[in-house]
């Protein structure tokens, strides 16, 4: 289905208000921009709010190429998981707590704070794609949808991984999901940390127009200020693309290319290879 037939407008950056911009790349019939003031990149022209919310609840977006981004849950995902829950929460929990994932997909994150936290968390999901939802529900998790701008309940804990680039304003969005936050209690956010980096050194594919930005530390950090979150901690891990470091991996990969065989030795040493970021932070202004 061509890109011609998507709704589309045209938008500034949500970071800093500039309309200015300078081209970055392009993909699947869509231009991704750089904001000329803070570097932000992002997609514009977009698809329009109504082609979002759409493309949200089916996993299927328009472009050049039709993208479905359902998939399935992946057990690979958890052990993973577990690793950055305790880089973050080492002394696990002395109180029961009550925490609400966003965007929760399929529930391998919620599986993991279950794993982790045993019964001290009490964790549900909300997630738009009904095809997640029934995939979270087999796996025995309390996984639904509900409108968040309305939701009266406060959590201890809302997390939302995977999501920020996601978001056709994340300031807005962000500030808003703050008041689902107990006063004092922790947000856990997971994005990229790529928009400095120059297009021939950015990861592939952007998967637009499901993604519809790309920011950094920086830039992240920033905004979580700007609406009354105080950063806790931050860390960069090796992004999921890249083959993961290992001499099994090396000398497997390494063999092949020695051979002129089809291989991944070089993607295994990107240049920054550190591009997954995870953020916790506190809600501060109450």
């Amino acid at each position: 289905m061509r890109r011609n037939l998507v709704q589309i407008e045209r938008v500034g950056c949500y970071n800093c208000g500039s309309v200015r911009n300078t081209p970055y790349d392009t993909e699947n019939g869509f231009q991704l921009v750089k904001c000329s003031s803070c570097g932000l990149v992002y997609l514009s022209p977009r698809p329009s709010q109504s082609e979002i919310t759409a493309a949200t609840k089916t996993g299927q977006h328009r472009g050049d190429d039709l993208i479905d981004t359902t998939g399935m849950f992946s057990d690979a995902a958890i052990p993973r998981y577990l690793d950055i829950l305790k880089d973050f929460f080492p002394k696990r929990m002395e109180q029961t707590a009550s925490w609400l994932d966003i965007g929760c997909g399929h529930g391998e994150f919620i599986t993991s704070i279950e794993r982790y936290f045993g019964g001290k968390v009490s964790a549900k999901g909300c997630e738009p794609n009904k095809s997640k939802i029934a995939s979270a529900n087999r796996h025995g998790l309390d996984v639904t949808y509900f409108d968040l701008s309305s939701h009266d309940r406060e959590y201890d804990i809302v997390s939302a991984l995977n999501v920020f680039s996601h978001l056709p304003d994340p300031i807005e969005t962000l500030r808003d999901w703050g008041q689902l936050i107990r006063p004092g209690g922790l947000l856990f956010l997971e994005t990229g940390h790529s928009s400095h980096l120059k297009p021939v050194d950015h990861h592939k594919p952007y998967y637009v127009p499901d993604h519809l930005s790309f920011a950094n530390r920086g830039i992240v950090e920033s905004i979580l200020a700007k609406i009354g979150f105080r950063v806790c901690k931050t860390k960069i891990y090796r992004h999921s693309v890249f083959l993961p470091l290992s001499w099994k991996a090396t000398l497997r990969e390494g063999g092949k290319l020695v051979l002129r065989r089809p291989n991944r030795f070089r993607e295994m040493f990107p240049k920054q290879p550190k591009r997954d970021m995870f953020i916790l932070a506190r809600r501060e202004n109450f």
